[in-house]
C-alpha cells in the first residue's frame, strides 16, 4: 500500500528480498560479462554474428513452444496448487511441447538458413536445438520456485549457472578454440546443468510442503490461462528480438549483425534489474488482494524506473571502456548501445507493470500492448534498418520499447484509479529505498546470505 509519503506496506520485506534476488544475480552479472567479452574476444565479429543468430532463433522457437505456462505456472503455485501436481504437468508439457517445437524447426531448417537465421550454419542451428526442452523445463521448473518464491534458492542456481557458463566458455572456445560450436556448447551446458538444478530444488521444495496444506493442479486450468498470456509472449518476443531476426532477413553483414548483437548484450544487462523485482512483485500481487496491489504499484514502478535509469548512467562509461581496451574491434557496437539504453529503461517499467497487470489476473491488457508494440517494432525496423543500419535498429527498438511502457502505464493508472505520473516520477522514498537495497546488498556480501539486515 502507498500513502501520500510513497511507502509501501512491508517494504522493509520486499526491499530485502528485492536485495537478496539483485545481489546474488550481480554476482552471476560479473561471471556472464566475463563470458560475454571472452567469447566476444575469440569470435571475430562475423562468429559473434551467428552466435547472436543461433540463440535468437532458439529462443523464438521455446517462445512459441511454451503457450504462456511459465507464468500460468508461477500464478497458480503462488495460488496454492500443489507443487507435486505442478510437476508432473511440467515434466509432460516439455515433453510434448519440445517435441513438436524441434519437429517443427528441422522442417523448416531451409527457410530458416535462407532467411532469418541467414548467419549461422545447419551444424550450429542444429546443435542449438538441443536448448529447446532444456530451456521449457527450466522456464517451467523455475516457475514453480518462483510461484512458491523459493527466490533465493533460484537465485543461487542462476549465479552458479553463469559460473558453468564462464568456465565452459574457457574451455570450449579459448582453450579448445570450437568457435560458434563450441559457444552454443557452452550455452547447452550452463543451461543444462541450471535445469537439472532446478528440478533437483522442487523436489526437495515438494517434501518441504505439509501434506493436505495444498489443492491439486490441473493441467486445464495451467493451458487455459496460459493460453490468455501466450500471445502477450509471442508479441513480446517479437518487440525484443525482431531486429535480429530482420538484420539477417535484410541481409545486413554478419559483422554488422555481431557488433548489433554485443550492443544489445550490454544494454540487456539492465534487465538483471526490473527481472530482480519482478521475480518478487508478479507471485506477490497474484497472492495479493488487489487493493494491496493498487497501492503497491507505483512505488515498484517508480523504484523500477529510477534502477534502470541509475543503472543505465552507470553502464554507458563502463562500457566504453570495456570496448575500447577489451574489444576495439566492437566499437562500432556503442552507438546502437547508446540508442537502446533508453529504450531499456522503458521496457524496464512495463516489464514490471505486466507483472502487476498479469499477476491481478488479467493477461488481456499486457497482451494488447505488446502486439501494438510488436507491429510498431516491426515497421519501424522495415523503415529503419535500410536507412540507418544497425542505429535503424535500435531506433526501431527504442520507439517501441517506449510505445510498449506508455500503454502500460495507461492500463496500471485506469486499473488502480491512480495518475499516470504516479507510476513514472520517483519520489524521495525511491531514492530511499536504492540506499536500501545497496546497504542490504552490503551486508549481505560482508555477512554471508544469512544475515538478517534491520
Amino acid at each position: 500500500m502507498t500513502d501520500d509519503t510513497g511507502t509501501v506496506p512491508g517494504s522493509g520485506v520486499f526491499v530485502t528480498r528485492v536485495a537478496g534476488v539483485l545481489g546474488a544475480r550481480l554476482l552471476g552479472f560479473v561471471f556472464a560479462v566475463t563470458a560475454s567479452l571472452l567469447m566476444s574476444r575469440w569470435l571475430d565479429r562475423s562468429g559473434q554474428g551467428g552466435y547472436t543468430t543461433v540463440t535468437t532463433l532458439v529462443s523464438l522457437l521455446f517462445t512459441f513452444g511454451q503457450l504462456g505456462l511459465p507464468s500460468a505456472v508461477t500464478f497458480f503455485a503462488s495460488r496454492g496448487r500443489s507443487i507435486a501436481s505442478l510437476r508432473r504437468h511440467t515434466i509432460r508439457l516439455t515433453v510434448v511441447i519440445s517435441a513438436v517445437a524441434v519437429a517443427v524447426a528441422v522442417l523448416l531448417m531451409p527457410l530458416f538458413l535462407a532467411t532469418i537465421a541467414r548467419s549461422a550454419t545447419m551444424g550450429e542451428l542444429l546443435l542449438g536445438l538441443l536448448a529447446v526442452p532444456i530451456l521449457v523445463s527450466a522456464s517451467l521448473g523455475g516457475a514453480i520456485l518462483y510461484g512458491r518464491r523459493a527466490i533465493r534458492a533460484y537465485a543461487i542456481i542462476q549465479v552458479a549457472q553463469a559460473a558453468i557458463s564462464l568456465l565452459a566458455v574457457i574451455a570450449l572456445v579459448g582453450v579448445l578454440g570450437l568457435g560458434v560450436t563450441g559457444a552454443v556448447g557452452a550455452y547447452l551446458l550452463s543451461n543444462g546443468v541450471g535445469a537439472v538444478a532446478i528440478f533437483i530444488e522442487v523436489r526437495h521444495l515438494d517434501r518441504r510442503t505439509p501434506e493436505g496444506s495444498t489443492t491439486e493442479g490441473s493441467a486445464s486450468e495451467l493451458i487455459n490461462y496460459g493460453a490468455r498470456l501466450y500471445p502477450s509472449s509471442i508479441t513480446s518476443y517479437f518487440n525484443y528480438r525482431a531486429d535480429v531476426l530482420l538484420l539477417n532477413a535484410m541481409r545486413i553483414s554478419n559483422a554488422d549483425i555481431g557488433l548489433y548483437g554485443r550492443a544489445v548484450n550490454f544494454a540487456e544487462l539492465l534487465f538483471y534489474l526490473p527481472d530482480s523485482i519482478g521475480a518478487i512483485f508478479y507471485p506477490t500481487v497474484a497472492a495479493s488482494s488487489e487493493t494491496y496491489a493498487h497501492r503497491m504499484a507505483p512505488a515498484v514502478a517508480r523504484f523500477s524506473v529510477l534502477l534502470a535509469i541509475l543503472g543505465g548512467l552507470a553502464l554507458l562509461p563502463i562500457a566504453y571502456v570495456v570496448i575500447l581496451v577489451v574489444l576495439p574491434r566492437f566499437l562500432g557496437s556503442m552507438i546502437p548501445l547508446v540508442i537502446l539504453l533508453p529504450g531499456i529503461v522503458s521496457l524496464s517499467l512495463s516489464k514490471v507493470l505486466s507483472s502487476y497487470i498479469s499477476g491481478l489476473g488479467r493477461p488481456g491488457a499486457a497482451t494488447i500492448a505488446a502486439t501494438i508494440a510488436m507491429a510498431v517494432n516491426i515497421v519501424s525496423n522495415l523503415w529503419l534498418i535500410p536507412i540507418a543500419g544497425i542505429a535503424g535498429a535500435a531506433t526501431a527498438s527504442l520507439i517501441s520499447y517506449s510505445v510498449h511502457a506508455a500503454i502500460m502505464v495507461l492500463f496500471a493508472s485506469r486499473v488502480s484509479g491512480l495518475p499516470i505520473v504516479a507510476f513514472i516520477i520517483p519520489q524521495r522514498a525511491e531514492f530511499q529505498r536504492i540506499v536500501d537495497v545497496t546497504r542490504t546488498i552490503a551486508d549481505r556480501v560482508r555477512h554471508g546470505p544469512g544475515a538478517n539486515p534491520a
